[in-house]
Formats: C-alpha cells, sequence, structure tokens
C-alpha cells in the first residue's frame, strides 16, 4: 500500500508543481517579475503571497493520498490532525524556501528542485502512513 501512496503522491506532485501552476504563477513568484512589471515599492514582497500559495497547494496535494488513506482506515486522532498540521508547515516552508532557491536566488537547479519535493513526499508519505 504505501507504494501506491507515494506513487499517488508522486502524480499529485506533477499536477500541482507543473498544470495547476499556472503561468502567471510561475512568473509571480519571482522577484525579478515584480520588479519588471509592478516596480512601485508597495510590491517589492507581493512575489511571496505567491510563493506562499503555491507551496501550500503542492503540500495539500501531495499530503492528499496518506492522509485520506489514514482517515479512512485508521481513524485520526487529535495528535494525528496535530501532526498533519506540523507536516504542512514544515512542508509548505521548505517547498517556499527551495522554489525560492531556484526561481529567485538562482542557487539550484530544476533537477535539484525536484529531487527534493521528491524527497519530501516519500518522507512524509513515510511518517504519516507508519503512526
Amino acid at each position: 500500500m504505501i507504494v501506491y501512496l507515494i506513487l499517488a503522491g508522486l502524480f499529485l506532485h506533477i499536477i500541482a508543481d507543473y498544470i495547476f501552476q499556472t503561468s502567471f504563477m510561475a512568473n509571480a513568484k519571482q522577484r525579478k517579475w515584480w520588479k519588471d512589471n509592478y516596480p512601485d515599492k508597495k510590491y517589492q514582497f507581493d512575489w511571496l503571497i505567491i510563493l506562499f500559495l503555491h507551496s501550500f497547494e503542492w503540500t495539500v496535494c501531495v499530503m492528499l493520498p496518506v492522509s485520506l488513506y489514514r482517515i479512512f482506515t485508521v481513524g485520526t486522532s487529535l495528535v494525528e490532525a496535530i501532526l498533519v498540521l506540523i507536516l504542512v508547515v514544515i512542508n509548505t516552508a521548505i517547498h517556499m524556501w527551495i522554489d525560492d532557491m531556484k526561481a529567485n536566488q538562482l542557487r539550484i537547479s530544476l533537477v535539484q528542485d525536484q529531487l527534493v519535493h521528491i524527497v519530501q513526499i516519500i518522507i512524509t508519505t513515510l511518517i504519516l502512513y507508519l503512526i
């Protein structure tokens, strides 16, 4: 079952990172795009909200298969619900950090970006599956 849950998470990763992330979102999570298109200082941090929205959307998508599996097979307790919320925060923050390093700081490649996201999916799925 764990293999199917990881594969489902990887499939949803592709959807969230490539299909759900519109060209506007891909551009607007870049500081440079805002400087070029909206140079006024009041827009200087607007890229952060787009980066957050994409990262949160991605996190919910990739955690959905294992979360639903847990809910429908085992149920959920308050401790598990808190763990899920903690994992949502951690995965969203990591995704934001990695995408910022790729899109804004130009410090990592797309391959490195994707490898980190795949590791996130595997570790998160294992944690939620094994608790």
